[in-house]
């Protein structure tokens, strides 16, 4: 067990792998579960966002705004291209709708 691969789990667990998420987010979700598996860990924080840049520099991860975060490959390029385009028929329909 490895901390990059606990941080791995806990991304894909909660379907950050598809969008982007923040540190926050990650905080919310994760940070009980690996305080629990990483008991002698008294600074979690800390090494969960060492291990996020790690991750960066594996090119896993992109960081795309400060604390924001989304998984580099194939499925979610396809998923962020798909949420752009219902975005644009949405505006495009309430556009016609008046709204």
């Amino acid at each position: 067990m490895s901390w990059k691969n606990e941080i791995k789990l806990e991304i894909e667990k909660n379907n950050f792998d598809l969008g982007s998420f923040t540190l926050k987010e990650f905080y919310k979700t994760s940070l009980t579960n690996l305080e629990y598996i990483f008991k002698e860990n008294a600074s979690c924080r800390a090494s969960i966002r060492a291990n996020l840049q790690k991750l960066r520099d594996e090119n896993y991860l992109e960081f795309i705004d400060k604390g924001k975060y989304r998984v580099i490959g194939e499925e979610n390029n396809e998923w962020n291209k798909f949420i752009n385009e219902y975005h644009k028929h949405e505006f495009r329909v309430h556009q016609t709708q008046g709204f």
